[in-house]
C-alpha cells in the first residue's frame, strides 16, 4: 500500500490545523505572501526556507524549531510509520527537495513521485531554487 504526496501534505495541514489553528493561519499567510506557496506545499518545495521564514515570525529560534518539528515534520513521520524517525525525517526533509522525493519513495509514497515538485515557477514562469 503506497500513500500520496498530496494525502501526506493534505495530512500535515489538517494536523496543523488541528493542533493549533491559529498558528496554521498566520504561518500559512506569511507563507503565501513571502514565499508564494501555501505553507504544506512551501513545506516540500523550500523546507529551508519556511524554517527561516517561521524564524522570522516568531523572532525566536526556540519556537521555530518546536513549530517545525512538532507541528510540520512529526505528521509527515505519522504518515511514513516512521513514528520515533523524526529526526531521521527531518534531516531528510531539510537535504534538499529531490534528496526527500528519494527518502519518501524508499519510504512507501506513490513511486510515480515526479521532481519537478522541487522546482515552483515564478511570475515570470523562470524556474527558481527549491533551496534559499
Amino acid at each position: 500500500m503506497s500513500i500520496t504526496l498530496r494525502e501526506i501534505r493534505n495530512y500535515v495541514k489538517t494536523y496543523m490545523y488541528d493542533k493549533s489553528p491559529g498558528t496554521y493561519m498566520i504561518l500559512d499567510l506569511h507563507s503565501k505572501k513571502k514565499l508564494g506557496l501555501d505553507l504544506s506545499n512551501a513545506l516540500f518545495r523550500m523546507p529551508n526556507r519556511l524554517f527561516n521564514l517561521i524564524k522570522s515570525v516568531y523572532n525566536d529560534e526556540i519556537t521555530a524549531n518546536f513549530i517545525f518539528k512538532s507541528m510540520l515534520v512529526k505528521p509527515i513521520a505519522i504518515k511514513l510509520g516512521k513514528i520515533g524517525y523524526e529526526e531521521e525525517v527531518e534531516k531528510a526533509l531539510l537535504s534538499g527537495c529531490e534528496s526527500f522525493i528519494d527518502y519518501l519513495k524508499q519510504n512507501g509514497v506513490d513511486s510515480s513521485l515526479d521532481r519537478s515538485i522541487c522546482m515552483p515557477a515564478t511570475q515570470n514562469s523562470n524556474a527558481i531554487s527549491s533551496l534559499p
